[in-house]
């Protein structure tokens, strides 16, 4: 009886039953709206991006510069959500890699702001 416990503890210890911790994900509100640099961190960027993408030896480089360098790299092109590399990775499924992704309303909310000029404060 004693070996039947054992091997029990055995397979059940070899077992990756760990879970990962899901990235906290706002939950996006009906009436949501990126209208500035600090809605957009708190509904796309800090949830979807930079759980990756922080510090200079991060894979595929940072995107915790600012906007100024966002803009400046390409990332976002106001006014041309084609043309924004943070849109365009996000709406070609490309990025993020690992779930949880951005909704289609996020998405929506991330193209409109950007269309309407992508501005960084109100």
């Amino acid at each position: 009886m004693q070996w039947g416990l054992v091997l029990v503890l055995i397979l059940f210890g070899s077992c990756n039953y760990r879970t990962q911790k899901q990235p906290d994900v706002a939950v996006v509100a009906a009436d949501a709206v990126i209208n500035d640099f600090a809605s957009f961190e708190r509904i796309i960027s800090k949830p979807y991006c930079l759980r990756c993408h922080t510090g200079d030896d991060s894979i595929g480089g940072p995107l915790d510069g600012g906007y100024q360098d966002l803009v400046d790299r390409g990332y976002l092109v106001p006014g041309d959500p084609s043309q924004s590399t943070y849109y365009t990775v996000i709406e070609e499924n490309y990025m993020p890699k690992r779930p949880p992704k951005p909704t289609p309303k996020e998405l929506q909310l991330l193209k409109d702001w950007i269309t309407n000029g992508a501005k960084e404060t109100l």
